[in-house]
């Protein structure tokens, strides 16, 4: 009925750049790592957009005192949990710069 798809992959092939399947929580953790960073970042810039509209939008209305309490504390809580991904990345950054053991992307 349909001709068979030539196009197919192996994803696992594809997007695991050849490395084995991780048995353990540090293998895991170990392939996540690099991920969440960039996650963090796209989140921090969802919160800012998000919470800075709601701040601007509440900041001309008669009950906008309290909403713009609300925008501004999620605002300070989004920058302070972005500098601490961060600041995080960093200190691997530092151990791996000390102890010569790559904590990012180690061989498995």
């Amino acid at each position: 009925m349909f001709p068979p798809v030539l196009a197919q992959v192996d994803v696992y092939q594809r997007f695991s750049q050849g490395g084995p399947i991780p048995t353990t929580v540090g293998g895991l953790v170990s392939r996540l790592l690099p991920n969440v960073i960039v996650a963090a970042g796209v989140v921090f810039f969802i919160l800012i957009i998000f919470f800075g509209i709601g701040a601007i939008n509440f900041a001309g209305t008669t009950r906008g005192a309290g909403e713009i309490g609300k925008a501004k504390a999620a605002l300070t809580w989004s920058i302070i949990g972005f500098l601490l991904v961060v600041s995080a990345f960093f200190i691997l950054q530092i151990a791996e710069t000390i102890t010569g053991v790559n904590f990012i992307n180690p061989r498995i």
